[in-house]
């Protein structure tokens, strides 16, 4: 009898623990739709990601799991974006970045943005926030 009670409560502990796992570990995403030129992203001022010149291809597909640099929730996530100096381009060097935050899959924040200029090192967008204030 006391064998059958043991492994109940053996189960229902594994159960909590593996419930309790799931769901602190989901799949934290950043889908970029598009960039033009560059996009950092940043956790906790820690560069994790950095996308090639891309340029104006008209779309991207660019998914950044982030998944493991997330461990509290409490920590800041900054995407920036780079206009890089483009000599041939008339009409001032246009800019633009369009990406959403996924977790598990599910769409939780679209960003969409765009400008003209500012070429050079120096980003011309950058947005911060904590994945749990979204």
């Amino acid at each position: 009898m006391h064998k059958r009670i043991i492994r109940t409560l053996i189960f229902i502990g594994i159960l909590f623990v593996v419930s309790f796992y799931s769901k602190s570990q989901s799949r934290k995403v950043i889908f970029f739709h598009e960039i033009d030129d560059q996009a950092r992203v940043y956790v906790d001022d820690e560069l994790i990601y950095e996308s090639d010149v891309v340029g104006y291809l008209g779309g991207v597909s660019i998914k950044v799991d982030i998944t493991k640099h997330i461990t509290t929730g409490d920590e800041t996530v900054t995407i920036k974006l780079i206009n890089i100096q483009c000599s041939d381009c008339s009409g001032g060097n246009p800019w633009s970045i369009i990406y959403e935050l996924l977790d598990d899959e599910e769409s939780i924040d679209y960003q969409v943005s765009d400008g003209i200029g500012g070429a050079g090192s120096k980003p011309v967008y950058s947005y911060s926030f904590r994945w749990d204030d979204l």
